[in-house]
C-alpha cells in the first residue's frame, strides 16, 4: 500500500456543490471535534476583524461584500479537496484529464496537509478558505495543534503502508513519517530546483497516479517524462532520490 503526502496551495476554487462540513466531511471523523476547535477559533477571530484587520489577516487589497470568506466556514458549500485547490502543483497535476481509475487513486491515496483543515484525504470535501502558511489562529499554531492530536491516527493508518512524501518543507512540520518514505529532490544542471518545485511535485504525482503505483519501488521504476535518476540516498526509513531535470 502506497500513500502520498502533499502540500495544499494558496490558490483555491472559489464555491461548491457539496453539503457545509461536518464529521462525515473528513478523514478521521472521531476527531472531527479536534478540526471542530480550531475551525470554531478561525470563525471567531474572523468575525471579530474590522474591514481592514480583514484585508490584513487575509493579505488581500479589496474583498467584496459578496465574498464567500466574509462567511462563517461551517456555512459554506464544499468540493473534494483534490479539486478544491488550483495552484501550481494541481495545475501540472491537471487531474481532469486523468483516467477514472487515476481519479479514483488521487481520491482514495492522496493525504494534502491543510493550513486549516490539517490532513484531509484527497476525496474529503472541504470549503474555500484563506489562511496564509505558517499563521497562527487566535494565537494557535495549526502545524502543531494538528500534529499534536492527528499524529497517533496517521501512524495507525500508515502502519504496512510506503509513503511518498511530495510536501513542501513548511508541511512536514505537520506530521512525521514513522514508515519507509520517499522524498524525491529535483536538479537542474546539478542545484536543487526551488522556483518550479511545486510544478514538478505536481507533475510527479501525476505519472504516479497514472501507474498506478502501489509501493516505492513501483514509483522507482517509473519512466518520468524529462526526468532522470541521478543518485540515490538512503538514511533510516528515508529514500532520496534525485532526478536532474530537462525542463525549465
Amino acid at each position: 500500500m502506497l500513500y502520498t503526502l502533499f502540500s495544499p496551495s494558496e490558490a483555491k476554487e472559489e464555491g461548491g456543490s457539496l453539503s457545509p462540513i461536518n464529521s462525515k466531511s473528513f478523514i478521521f471523523p472521531s476527531l472531527y471535534e479536534k478540526r471542530a476547535k480550531l475551525l470554531k477559533k478561525f470563525d471567531e477571530h474572523k468575525s471579530a476583524l474590522d474591514e481592514q484587520g480583514l484585508l490584513e489577516f487575509f493579505e488581500l487589497k479589496v474583498l467584496e461584500q459578496d465574498s464567500e470568506l466574509r462567511e462563517s466556514i461551517f456555512d459554506l458549500p464544499t468540493r473534494k479537496a483534490l479539486l478544491r485547490y488550483s495552484g501550481v502543483a494541481y495545475k501540472a497535476l491537471d487531474f481532469y484529464s486523468l483516467s477514472p481509475d487515476a481519479k479514483t487513486y488521487l481520491f482514495e491515496k492522496v493525504l494534502i496537509f491543510s493550513n486549516l483543515f490539517g490532513p484531509v484525504l484527497g476525496s474529503d470535501e472541504i470549503p474555500n478558505y484563506k489562511l496564509k502558511q505558517g499563521a497562527k489562529i487566535a494565537g494557535v499554531d495549526a502545524a502543531k495543534h494538528y500534529k499534536k492530536e492527528f499524529s497517533q491516527a496517521l501512524d495507525e493508518m500508515f502502519e504496512g503502508a510506503e509513503l511518498l512524501d511530495l510536501r513542501a518543507g513548511y508541511y512536514e512540520k505537520f506530521y512525521e513519517p514513522k514508515v519507509k518514505s520517499l522524498k524525491p529532490k529535483f536538479l537542474k544542471g546539478g542545484k536543487v530546483v526551488s522556483h518550479n518545485a511545486k510544478e514538478h511535485r505536481g507533475l510527479f504525482l501525476r505519472e504516479v497516479a497514472k501507474s498506478g503505483a502501489e509501493s516505492l519501488s513501483d514509483v522507482l521504476t517509473i519512466e518520468f517524462k524529462s526526468l532522470k535518476l541521478v543518485e540515490l540516498f538512503e538514511k533510516n526509513n528515508c529514500i532520496e532520490p534525485l532526478f536532474e531535470t530537462a525542463s525549465f
